[in-house]
């Protein structure tokens, strides 16, 4: 799941070339929806479109791939970042709605990131009324939230969609007297170029997944937390791969220490760590290991599970990447698509190429994992230097804590 445009540093040619990496696959990039197109929901849409969008794809593929010589029974879905993120939705629809005896796909690569939190969008809820200039304190807050609920009939979890939505009907000035679905009607006749033009104007302009008691289900996170999905894993036999980098850090230390010390939020020389932690722990690292935790713990082996942590990062990946953003978000997607036309020495093009046999090419050509760690607690880390070895996970406990409190939180 990502980018399908195969720009310079993500085209994988060099990856499945014989003379390359040899991966001995065929790569396919899924395009779908984004942004207001793929998930725009509230009252009278049901939103998620882009995840469905998905899914058409992965049945096409299985249903088609042989034509091409792949085999349909051996199909590895990934991701990166919000690819990632999607991949693991995919997994979580699969397992509980789809057939396990002709399965979408059999793998399932998930860097930097997966799902942590159920798509309540809580959080954007003070945001959103705070910007749509409903001025009150804390108790006329909680009185305007269930005073909304009780006149417009809206589930506490989609209050923060229709929001967005009613500011996206705002901008392009549909008489808010109109009827819901005739306001959706009015919305779909704006040209797809108007809405793009204008999208930088809407005062609310991240659109992600809601839970929509379809693909996301109200109990999603509870499936995923209490072995009920993982179970089902364990069943079809699949495998994962999935990990991290070194930092994961969105911004350099130094610009976050500027944007928050801005904002008055803490003492200037906390910010950048704190900031840095809080996106690396919550949206990546704490995730990762709650996922892998059920695997293990409902019986899953750990032969089937390759979990990771990027450290190394070739001296000409700084064409691509800052040098300070040192080895952070996205920067180990150079190894995996084994970027060596950058300009990689012969050690580093020799190290990429042990990593690479080590994890991904197995998983997709289905030869076993060739992890070292003897629990689940450990990782496999690539090392700055270029060194692959299994070390143990002192993160672990610290992460699987702050899952457990984003998941008990309402």
């Amino acid at each position: 799941m990502g980018n399908p445009c195969h720009s310079p540093h993500s085209d994988p040619w060099e990856l499945v070339d014989e003379a390359g990496a040899d991966l001995r696959a065929i790569v396919i990039a899924v395009g779908y929806r984004l942004n207001i197109f793929g998930f725009l929901a509230g009252q009278g849409i049901d939103g998620n479109f882009g995840f469905w969008d998905q899914r058409c794809a992965l049945e096409w593929v299985r249903d088609h791939i042989s034509a091409f010589g792949g085999d349909p029974h051996q199909i590895t879905l990934g991701g990166l970042s919000a690819g990632a993120l999607s991949a693991h939705y995919q997994l979580q629809y699969e397992l509980l709605h789809g057939s396990g005896s002709m399965p979408l796909f059999r793998n399932i690569f998930m860097c930097s990131n997966a799902i942590s939190v159920r798509e309540r969008q809580n959080i954007m809820l003070w945001t959103s009324l705070t910007i749509l200039n409903l001025r009150c304190n804390l108790n006329q807050f909680k009185n305007v939230k269930f005073w909304r609920l009780r006149r417009f009939g809206v589930k506490a979890n989609n209050i923060a969609a229709n929001l967005q939505l009613e500011d996206v009907f705002d901008l392009f000035n549909i008489d808010p007297l109109l009827s819901v679905q005739e306001k959706i009607d009015r919305l779909r006749n704006v040209p797809s170029n108007n809405l793009i033009a204008k999208f930088s104007s809407l005062r609310l302009d991240t659109f992600r997944p809601v839970t929509d008691g379809d693909f996301v289900a109200g109990d999603m996170l509870k499936l995923l937390r209490d072995g009920t999905v993982a179970r089902l894993f364990k069943d079809r036999g699949m495998r994962i791969m999935i990990g991290e980098t070194e930092s994961e850090n969105y911004y350099p230390e130094a610009i976050c220490r500027k944007l928050l010390a801005s904002y008055g939020m803490c003492r200037e020389q906390e910010v950048g760590q704190t900031y840095g932690l809080i996106t690396s722990d919550v949206q990546v690292r704490a995730p990762i290991r709650a996922f892998v935790k059920t695997l293990a713990d409902v019986g899953v082996p750990l032969h089937n599970i390759f979990r990771y942590r990027s450290q190394f990062r070739a001296k000409c990946i700084s064409k691509l990447y800052s040098p300070e953003l040192g080895v952070t978000h996205s920067v180990d997607m150079c190894v995996w698509w084994y970027l060596v036309r950058f300009g990689y020495e012969q050690n580093e093009t020799v190290a990429a190429r042990d990593w690479l046999s080590r994890s991904l090419i197995p998983l997709v050509n289905g030869a076993p994992l060739r992890s070292e760690c003897s629990t689940i607690k450990q990782y496999m880390e690539f090392t700055p230097n270029a060194e692959i070895r299994a070390v143990d996970d002192v993160y672990w406990d610290r992460m699987i804590t702050l899952s457990e409190i984003c998941a008990e939180t309402v």
